[in-house]
C-alpha cells in the first residue's frame, strides 16, 4: 500500500514538473516562443513515456528474436529489393543518381537503415547539408531520443515546423528548421513564421509514422505489444530454465524396515556412485531403486505460450505461420491470410515513397538554385519503384488468363464489350505477368485474329463465323 503510494506520488510529481512554464533564468532568449509537449491540446504520450518506448525497443531488437524479426520482416517486405526511380529528364536522372550514390548519403544501405529505425523509432530526423555552389545535399542523422520537442504551426498542427534537440555535454539545445518541399513559406502564419525566424541551428527533415491528425510525433510499430513481447521474452527464458532443471534426474532409494542408522549407512556407502550404462545394481525384495524426473506439464504451458504469441502477432498484423506456428494452416489458407499483411506493406511502401519524393524534390530544388539544372527542367518520373509484395501463383493465373481471353473475344465478336474494353480487361489480366500491351499491340493482334478467321474486324458475330 505505502509503495503503491509512493509510486502515484513521483507519477503525479512528473506530470507535473513537465507542466511547469519555462520561467526564470534560461539560456535561451526565445524561450518564450514555445511551450512544452504536455502543455499542448494534442494527442502525444509523455516524454517519459516515449523514453521508455525508445529504450524497450531497442533492447528488444537486440535481444529479442521474435521483436527483432517483426522490425526485419516488415524492412524486407518493404525495400528488401532495394528503391527504383528514373526520372523523365536525363539531367535530373544525373543529379538524383550523383545524390544516391554519394559517399556520405550512400542511400542504397541508407534505405534499408531508414525504414528500420522509422519501424523502430517511428520517426526519422536527417539533418540537411548543402554545398551553395554546386547544390549538392548530403544528410546526417540525429537519434529520436535527443529530440526535446517538435514545433509545429500554432494553426495547423499537421505541420511540423521545426525539431528542438536536447541540451548535452553542456552544450546548450539548439533549433533545426524542418525542410518543407514545394511548400511556399508564405503559407504558414504569423506565428509559425516567427518561430521558424529563431531557428537558425540549420535545416532538417522530419518524419513520422503512426501518429493521428493532432500528434506532433509518430510511435514505434511495437509500441502496442512492446510489453506483451517483454512478458513472452520472460516466459520462454523462464520456461528455459525449467527445461534445463528438467533434464537432471536423481535416484530414489527406499529400503522398507530400515532404522535410521541403517539409512544414514547405506546413503554414505552409495552417495555418488551412480550406475555406468551396462552395469547391473543388485538389490533384495527390501530395497527399491528409482530414476526420478519432474513433470513439467508442458502441454499447458504450450498452448498458454502460443496464445501470448498470437496476441504480439495480431498486434503487429502478421499471421502466425510467418513465426513457425504451422497450426490448422495449409497452403490455399496460407495465401488468404497474406491478403492483409500486403495490404498494410504495400501502404508501408507508400509512406517510403512520399518520404523519398519529398527528398528528391528537395535535391532537385537546390541543384536548380545553384544552377546544375534549368529551371524548367521536368521533375516528373517515369517510374518509382519498390519490391514486388504479392506472391503470385503462376499456375492459376495461367489458367484463368486462357478461359478469361477466350470469353473476351467471344464477347467483343459478339458485341458483347467495346474495343476499349476489351484492351482495358486485357492489361489487367497481363500485369500479374510483368507483361505491358500498348492499344496499338491489342489493335493489331485482332486485326490478325480476324484476318486468320476470314472474316472483317468486328464484321460479324461469333455465331455466324462457326
Amino acid at each position: 500500500m505505502a509503495l503503491n503510494l509512493i509510486s502515484r506520488l513521483r507519477h503525479a510529481w512528473i506530470v507535473l514538473r513537465e507542466g511547469i512554464p519555462i520561467v526564470g533564468d534560461d539560456i535561451d532568449s526565445d524561450s518564450h516562443l514555445y511551450r512544452r509537449l504536455s502543455q499542448r491540446e494534442t494527442k502525444d504520450i509523455a516524454p517519459y513515456t516515449r523514453d521508455r518506448m525508445l529504450k524497450m525497443v531497442y533492447y528488444l531488437w537486440v535481444q529479442n528474436p521474435m521483436a527483432r524479426s517483426i522490425v526485419e520482416m516488415k524492412k524486407d517486405y518493404v525495400v528488401g529489393d532495394g528503391l527504383t526511380y528514373e526520372a523523365e529528364d536525363e539531367d535530373v536522372q544525373q543529379v538524383l543518381n550523383d545524390h544516391w550514390n554519394d559517399p556520405i548519403n550512400k542511400w542504397d544501405r541508407r534505405i534499408h537503415r531508414a525504414v528500420r529505425e522509422l519501424s523502430m523509432w517511428g520517426e526519422q530526423i536527417w539533418p540537411v547539408f548543402v554545398q551553395e555552389h554546386t547544390g549538392r545535399v548530403r544528410f546526417g542523422y540525429i537519434d529520436p531520443a535527443q529530440v526535446k520537442d517538435v514545433i509545429v504551426d500554432p494553426m495547423n498542427v499537421e505541420l511540423a515546423i521545426g525539431v528542438i534537440i536536447r541540451s548535452s555535454a553542456g552544450k546548450k539545445e539548439y533549433k533545426l528548421k524542418t525542410v518543407l518541399p514545394n511548400f511556399d513559406e508564405g503559407d504558414l502564419s504569423e506565428e509559425a513564421a516567427k518561430i521558424r525566424e529563431s531557428m537558425t541551428a540549420g535545416q532538417c527533415f522530419y518524419f513520422s509514422i503512426n501518429k493521428l491528425s493532432n500528434s506532433t510525433r509518430g510511435l514505434s510499430d511495437l509500441i502496442q505489444v512492446v510489453d506483451m513481447i517483454d512478458m513472452y521474452d520472460e516466459c520462454q527464458f523462464t520456461r528455459g530454465e525449467k527445461v534445463k532443471i528438467a533434464g537432471n534426474y536423481f535416484f530414489k532409494c527406499t529400503m522398507k524396515g530400515a532404522n535410521e542408522n541403517e539409512l544414514k549407512a547405506t546413503q554414505k556407502k552409495e552417495e555418488g556412485k551412480i550406475p555406468k550404462p551396462g552395469t547391473v545394481k543388485y538389490q533384495n525384495e527390501n530395497i527399491e531403486w528409482d530414476v526420478v524426473a519432474p513433470n513439467m506439464k508442458a502441454q499447458d504451458y504450450s498452448e498458454d505460450m502460443r496464445r501470448m504469441k498470437n496476441y504480439i502477432l495480431a498486434g503487429v498484423r502478421f499471421p502466425e505461420h510467418f513465426f513457425g506456428e504451422g497450426g490448422e494452416v495449409n497452403y490455399a489458407t496460407a495465401l488468404s491470410m497474406h491478403a492483409p499483411v500486403n495490404k498494410a506493406m504495400r501502404s508501408s511502401q507508400g509512406e517510403v515513397e512520399s518520404i523519398m519524393a519529398d527528398v528528391f524534390a528537395f535535391v532537385i530544388a537546390e541543384a536548380k538554385k545553384a544552377g546544375v539544372l534549368s529551371s524548367v527542367a521536368s521533375e516528373e518520373y517515369k517510374s518509382f519503384g519498390f519490391p514486388e509484395i504479392d506472391t503470385k501463383d503462376l499456375k492459376n493465373l495461367s489458367a484463368a488468363l486462357q478461359q478469361t481471353v477466350t470469353a473476351l473475344s467471344t464477347a467483343r465478336l459478339d458485341n458483347a464489350i467495346t474495343d476499349d474494353e476489351y484492351r482495358s480487361t486485357l492489361k489487367q489480366l497481363l500485369t500479374p505477368f510483368g507483361v505491358e500491351l500498348s492499344d496499338e499491340d491489342i489493335a493489331e493482334q485482332l486485326d490478325d485474329d480476324a484476318v486468320k478467321k476470314g472474316f472483317e474486324p468486328y464484321a460479324v458475330t461469333a455465331a455466324e463465323v462457326g
